[in-house]
């Protein structure tokens, strides 16, 4: 995972985002929950955490 990149975050229900980075189509864990990115139902938030495990 590379912080370095622009990643297009989703804002998760934590404190972090979770990130797509859509150059390489990978998700990946954002510190910073203020990047611009759309807000997620925690149903959808389930569904990629469970796809991500």
């Amino acid at each position: 995972m590379n912080s370095n990149q622009t990643t297009d975050c989703i804002i998760a229900p934590q404190p972090w985002g979770l990130c797509i980075d859509a150059a390489r189509g990978e998700l990946g864990i954002s510190q910073n929950a203020f990047c611009k990115g759309m807000h997620m139902s925690s149903r959808t938030y389930k569904k990629i955490k469970k796809a991500t495990r």
